[in-house]
């Protein structure tokens, strides 16, 4: 470094004067006086603080003082009523209460025991009278098994016989019905428009009644087929100059309901009553039985005779039909119509109706229908039937409480529908009383799916089974 520049660097320090050093002794005693100032305002808060504190000590002091007095005053009155007469009567009265309660659920609990072994004891009953039901089913087919070899043969042979002729009469049936199929069908539906006023009503139904059957009907027992035993073929009524094969016609609520059906009905009864007088030995005609009189054959005319063709024997039911309609034959004329059509059935067939429970209770809720048609007709049916079951008629047999099968798709806990009801009686003869000759007569479609489905092959309307079997008579006569 030179001179220069060392003399350059050093420079004099100003003096300072009075008033800066009286400024600078200003402002040190502002400072001190705020730092003062500070102290003392803490302080005060400080002496606030531990005043506030101690007020809140006290107060804490005095309520805990406060608590403990009400405490021990309260121990004092639980002590007094403890003591206190209403006190044990509480006490007596609640152990009173929990001894009630405790012989209440052991009571209970004896109830449910006693209960338990009652439902055991019921279940018990049940299972020995299902089992004690089964081995009375089981006889027959056991009784079968067991007869002697002898008698089976006969029996056997019996059966392809009556399974020949059943399929003869079928096959000539099928033949035949195409022709009298329209002619019947059309005068069934004619009645529908000319016969709706002047059916018989339960003053002419006695008439329908014909004598007691003094034979007993013989029911075979139902087994399957196996290699050595014919197939079941329609239970029948022998006697000792003629075989009378029975069908049981499974009746629904709609044959009741119309003219055409109910027309029919009538002929299939009248049909059954003459074969049940042959089978027990009665010659006189049909006619006279039922009506009684010639005023019958009069009116009847061509129908009463023999027809010797198909077609032949269709006219002669239509224009017999016709003329008692157009002029309003009275009951007993009507029940001889019936009686010379019946001529043109197999003379070796009889028929029983079935009636269905619930039939009875559908006919029973339509008959308060005064306004309409329907309302008559189940009325009348509901005199002609109590007529005939008062008078143990052959031809009815009114379904039992036990004749019931089960159905497919339903329950025994369900209430079965009145179509369900029907095809469950109509199963129950199906499977335990005639198999093979059980016919379903409805005009319900979905009714008539149902029983094929449930394996009933004879499912028909009561006009239809009418010509299919006029049609078997009368190719069985050719």
């Amino acid at each position: 470094m030179g001179p220069e520049r060392a003399e350059a660097a050093v420079l004099p320090v100003p003096a300072r004067t009075g008033e800066q050093y009286q400024q600078q002794y200003h402002e040190r005693d502002q400072h001190l006086q705020q730092l003062s100032q500070q102290n003392q305002y803490q302080y005060q808060q400080q002496q606030q603080h531990q005043h506030e504190h101690y007020h809140h000590n006290s107060q804490f002091q005095a309520v805990e003082e406060q608590t403990q007095d009400e405490h021990s005053n309260y121990e004092q009155k639980c002590v007094q009523y403890e003591q206190s007469e209403e006190y044990k009567k509480w006490l007596a009265y609640h152990q009173q209460r929990q001894q009630q309660q405790q012989q209440q659920h052991e009571q209970h609990d004896y109830y449910q025991q006693e209960r338990t072994e009652g439902y055991q004891k019921w279940m018990a009953y049940h299972q020995q009278r299902q089992a004690y039901h089964q081995e009375q089913q089981q006889k027959p087919y056991q009784q079968e098994q067991q007869r002697q070899p002898y008698q089976r043969e006969q029996y056997q042979q019996q059966q392809e016989q009556q399974l020949y002729q059943q399929q003869s009469n079928t096959h000539a049936a099928h033949a035949v019905s195409a022709v009298t199929h329209q002619d019947v069908t059309h005068t069934c539906y004619n009645l529908q428009y000319n016969v709706s006023s002047r059916l018989p009503v339960a003053t002419s139904i006695p008439a329908l009644s014909a004598p007691a059957v003094t034979h007993q009907h013989i029911h075979a027992p139902y087994t399957e087929p196996t290699a050595t035993q014919a197939p079941y073929t329609i239970p029948t009524v022998t006697s000792a100059s003629h075989v009378v094969t029975t069908w049981y016609l499974v009746v629904d609520t709609n044959v009741f309901l119309d003219v055409a059906e109910v027309a029919a009905l009538y002929r299939l009864i009248a049909w059954g009553l003459r074969n049940t007088d042959r089978g027990v030995g009665h010659t006189e005609a049909p006619s006279a039985c039922l009506a009684g009189g010639t005023a019958a054959s009069s009116i009847l005319g061509a129908a009463a005779a023999p027809a010797a063709t198909v077609a032949a024997a269709a006219a002669a039911v239509a224009a017999s039909i016709s003329a008692a309609a157009a002029v309003g034959a009275p009951g007993s004329i009507w029940t001889g119509l019936l009686g010379s059509v019946a001529d043109s059935f197999p003379s070796n067939e009889r028929v029983v109706v079935v009636l269905p429970q619930a039939v009875v209770r559908e006919l029973d809720g339509i008959k308060e229908d005064k306004e309409r048609a329907r309302g008559v007709y189940a009325r009348r049916a509901l005199r002609l039937l109590r007529d005939a079951l008062a008078s143990k008629a052959p031809w009815l047999r009114a379904q039992g409480g036990h004749e019931r099968a089960e159905v497919s798709g339903s329950s025994s806990s369900q209430k079965l529908s009145a179509d369900d009801a029907v095809l469950s009686c109509c199963l129950y003869y199906h499977q335990f009383v005639a198999p093979g000759a059980v016919v379903l007569l409805t005009g319900d479609i979905a009714l008539q799916v149902k029983a094929l489905m449930e394996g009933v092959s004879m499912v028909h309307k009561a006009s239809a089974f009418v010509t299919e079997r006029v049609g078997s008579a009368l190719a069985a006569a050719r």
